[in-house]
């Protein structure tokens, strides 16, 4: 903006003192200051337009690209109107400078307030701005100019601006209609796995019930039908001799076929040229829709009739020649098979075909005249049943009964047809159905991910080119007004020198670069499954991914860090190790044991993100969790067993990949999974620990490992893992006996150790490359519920963070930590096993101030004899119990506050002594269970 304050105020200045002098010196001048920067490393811009919710970042692009093509359309504008401002006067030419540069402007800076007085601009704060300002000021005092000026502006400048908005114009428009669309299918594919989530849970849920209570009440309503219809005969009016002179006219009558005339055109959608291929068709469309049998016959109606959902469904997978199964094709050609009478409906609107909800018919000349037999419900009364004569009273109260009948009758109907089917084919189909969603979920995601990929490199290419354009072409138009403008030639020199040695710089290119970027830039690659809906509403309580790979066992790879298998359940005894997830640790153990070089791996730790390396993975494993059948039957107690076994299925797979691919998988997995390894709840106070500049660094590393201490023992737990496992790749300190003890000692980090992490962390903490994201924000990331449009990281912050968690000492702290909170939890366990064993008899309390004593002496008495056996009550001797081994207390939650114990436990009033006992008074008596005492010698 600015810019073109400062050119025009200099072409001003110059206007009636400047004599050109030599065209070809001052041509190669600007020549060589048109200079098109070369940035010395790859732009971060494709790594900040992603955000959780896609949309977002999207729109941030839309909104940038679609100002860039409003930039060069103004400056379009600029020249055309430069062209023709000679052919005008002074009073068109400061109106044009007004209308130029509006407050609408996409010239105006987003951020940064601009100075007026351009003549003091500070060369610092040049950008495209100010260079568009200062040709505009240049337009203000502008009054005459020739028509060969016009024609040369219009030669050299105007055309080449032309050529390149139409080049890119479309094809950004293109881009961005491509992404939105992918953002659509995304959104509306999470839509349906949703309700392919609560259709699967409700089927499950209401097959339960018993079939035979349906059957039972169907029979039922059968029978007092047929109890019904034999006590009341329905006997016709008419004479035996009228009878049996309409069958015979019936018998009389040709059976009339359908006849067709060819070519033939059902519901002008598809056309059969002759009867073969007629007949071949609808002989297969016949085949191939199930046939429904009526729950309840109807006199003089077929018992098989088809759902136009089938019908639909077998042409939108036959896909015919020449026919597009659209759904108003669909109702067309539904249609044409009424009126042609191939089909007949059964119920109200018959004459009209719809797609859902409908049952058909074929009709019973349709079928002779495919040589297929005709079957109906009930056969014709014969000739010889017997007449009785009826009175009007008969008629009147046979009406009624018929009437009171039937309307039973297709209650009923209604009821059977309409009811869901519970069976295990429903179920089976829902889980196929949702395997399908998901699946292309998934894909959906991918191709939004890689479409997003490149797009934004597109777009780099062209926001690049459109400032070197812009650039490029201003400073153009400055040589031709040079050039030709023989009475300003000396003011016009220095207004062109300034381009040249002032502001055409390669500094400046990356600086309005990095100016856009930051104006517009969301946020860095940030995966999340949350719904769509769920991140709008901001009600979310954090990072969750309850998608299951496998819905009939619920796993979930991708869960939070404390829900997945760990350790604790296998041979090993160590503390440090015992709460790493299972799938991380054999992950982990896989790649160093296929790794020869660490240098290698170091590589493909710090390399970029492939998304379509890790989709073609991911998509092997999702295919393989779904396919899974546990070898026994799912219950509580084998769910870690059946985990356990998808896991090392995993891991089989794993094992025949490159390490190149598991690495990347692994990256993403630690992007994907619930929550961060560092949760997201620590993380405002590790931010707010290292805001201070220069405060004391032990300080810092004690208050990061206070912190870090009280995260869950799975996190932490994995976070030493992996750091451990960086100590290897980054070739820095390794604690040789971890894994092996937990007495684990080290060395005691040094300045130059500590100067040395610092380096290492700010390399792995890089973005340079496109897919890249900083090494520790795959294991630390904030909430989603403050972040839903975008992060990005404070990398300052993070290489300090990252380079004190490679410390060996802080390493050493937090493995301190975590051995004494898993000796604590195992203590905690120890204590509830052996509690299991002492069932204390409840005295019964008269007044409020003994329960207080009472509990109060008891646990002193516990306390001092811990292993001594006390003697049960009679009513909890009743069942036998389950041993200590083999039982824990399953965790629950309370209440958010603690509250104090047993001061707010419940009290038993004297009013209640009279009443009996509560059943949960008594210690586990449902359970059969037993327990053994052990002695304490």
């Amino acid at each position: 903006m600015p810019v073109f304050k400062c050119i025009y105020s200099v072409y001003r200045s110059i206007a009636f003192a400047y004599r050109v002098r030599s065209r070809e010196s001052f041509l190669l001048i600007l020549e060589n200051s048109i200079q098109v920067y070369q940035p010395d490393r790859m732009s971060k811009f494709a790594n900040l337009y992603w955000s959780p919710d896609y949309e977002s970042g999207i729109q941030n692009l839309g909104v940038q690209s679609h100002r860039s093509l409003s930039q060069l359309h103004e400056l379009r504008k600029l020249v055309f109107n430069y062209m023709k401002l000679y052919h005008s006067n002074g009073e068109y030419l400061a109106t044009l400078a007004q209308n130029s540069f509006s407050p609408e402007s996409g010239y105006h800076s987003v951020r940064r307030k601009q100075p007026h007085d351009s003549r003091k601009k500070d060369s610092s704060d040049v950008n495209i701005s100010y260079l568009f300002s200062q040709y505009v000021q240049r337009a203000t005092s502008e009054s005459q100019e020739y028509q060969a000026l016009a024609s040369d502006i219009d030669r050299s400048v105007l055309e080449q601006l032309t050529v390149f908005i139409k080049q890119h114009e479309p094809q950004i428009n293109k881009c961005l209609n491509s992404i939105n669309e992918l953002l659509l299918d995304y959104q509306a594919s999470y839509q349906t796995v949703e309700q392919k989530k609560i259709e699967f849970d409700s089927i499950k849920r209401t097959s339960e019930f018993s079939a035979q209570e349906a059957d039972a009440k169907r029979s039922k309503d059968v029978s007092k039908v047929e109890k019904s219809d034999n006590e009341q005969e329905v006997t016709p009016i008419h004479s035996p001799k009228q009878t049996r002179d309409e069958k015979a006219t019936q018998a009389g009558k040709p059976s009339q076929a359908h006849t067709f005339n060819f070519p033939l055109s059902v519901g002008n959608v598809l056309s059969f040229n002759d009867l073969s291929s007629f007949s071949d068709y609808f002989l297969r469309l016949v085949d191939a829709i199930p046939i429904t049998r009526r729950t309840i016959p109807l006199p003089g109606y077929r018992n098989e009739i088809f759902s136009s959902d089938q019908l639909c469904e077998y042409l939108l997978k036959g896909k015919a020649i020449g026919f597009n199964p659209s759904r108003l094709n669909l109702e067309k050609f539904g249609q044409g098979l009424i009126d042609l009478k191939i089909i007949v409906g059964t119920g109200f609107f018959a004459k009209k075909f719809a797609c859902e909800g409908k049952w058909y018919e074929w009709s019973d000349d349709f079928l002779h005249s495919l040589g297929r037999g005709v079957s109906k419900s009930s056969d014709p009364l014969s000739p010889s049943s017997k007449l009785k004569a009826l009175t009007i009273e008969d008629v009147n109260e046979m009406a009624s009964t018929t009437s009171r009948r039937f309307n039973g009758m297709f209650k009923s109907m209604k009821t059977s047809l309409m009811k869901p089917k519970y069976s295990e084919d429903a179920i089976k189909a829902v889980e196929v159905s949702y395997n399908e969603q998901y699946q292309e979920l998934e894909k959906a995601k991918h191709l939004l991910d890689v479409e997003l990929i490149n797009g934004t490199q597109y777009l780099e290419s062209f926001e690049k080119s459109k400032i070197k354009i812009i650039y490029n072409s201003l400073t153009k138009l400055s040589e031709i007004l040079h050039v030709h403008s023989s009475n300003f030639s000396e003011q016009a020199r220095v207004f062109s020198q300034r381009f040249k040695t002032e502001i055409n710089k390669p500094e400046f290119y990356t600086r309005d670069f990095e100016s856009m970027v930051s104006d517009f830039s969301c946020g860095i690659y940030f995966p999340s499954n949350i719904s769509p809906e769920l991140m709008a509403q901001k009600h979310f309580m954090g990072h969750l991914n309850t998608n299951f790979q496998n819905i009939n066992l619920e796993f979930n790879l991708f869960k939070d860090i404390p829900l997945q298998a760990t350790l604790s359940s296998g041979s090993t005894g160590l503390l440090t190790l015992r709460s790493v997830p299972k799938f991380l640790y054999e992950v982990v153990k896989v790649i160093e044991d296929a790794s020869s070089d660490f240098t290698e791996l170091k590589k493909l730790w710090l390399a970029p993100l492939d998304h379509q390396m890790y989709w073609l993975m991911k998509n092997e494993i999702i295919i393989d969790i779904q396919a899974f059948q546990p070898t026994s039957e799912v219950s509580v107690s084998s769910v870690n067993n059946v985990e356990s076994e998808i896991i090392q299925m995993i891991i089989d797979r794993f094992k025949t990949k490159s390490v190149s691919m598991i690495v990347n998988f692994l990256k993403n997995w630690c992007l994907e999974i619930g929550d961060s390894v560092i949760p997201s709840t620590v993380y405002d106070s590790l931010m707010a620990n290292y805001s201070t500049q220069g405060s004391d660094i032990e300080s810092q590393e004690a208050e990061t490992i206070r912190i870090l201490s009280a995260i869950p023992r799975s996190n932490l737990s994995s976070l030493l893992f992996i750091l451990h496992h960086f100590s290897k790749v980054l070739d820095i300190y390794v604690f040789d006996e971890f894994g092996l003890t937990d007495d684990i000692h080290g060395p005691v980090s040094t300045s130059d150790d500590r100067e040395k992490l610092q380096s290492i962390a700010v390399n792995c903490n890089r973005m340079d490359v496109v897919g890249s994201v900083p090494l520790l924000h795959l294991f630390m990331r904030p909430s989603v519920a403050k972040n839903s449009s975008g992060f990005i990281p404070p990398i300052e912050k993070y290489n300090v963070l990252f380079g004190d968690l490679l410390q060996s000492s802080v390493r050493l702290k937090l493995m301190q930590a975590l051995v004494l909170s898993e000796r604590k939890y195992l203590e905690r366990q120890e204590q509830q096993r052996k509690n299991l064993g002492i069932i204390k008899k409840t005295p019964e309390i008269v007044t409020d101030s003994a329960p207080n004593n009472e509990l109060v002496c008891e646990k002193n008495e516990s306390k001092k004899n811990p292993s001594t056996p006390r003697k049960m009550s009679n009513a909890s001797q009743g069942p036998p119990l389950l041993s200590t081994d083999a039982f824990e207390l399953r965790p629950f939650r309370t209440g958010t506050t603690p509250r104090s114990s047993p001061l707010s436990s419940p009290v038993r009033q004297e009013r209640q002594l009279t009443m009996p006992k509560s059943p949960s008074t008594n210690f586990l008596k449902p359970i059969d269970i037993n327990i053994t005492l052990h002695d304490a010698t």
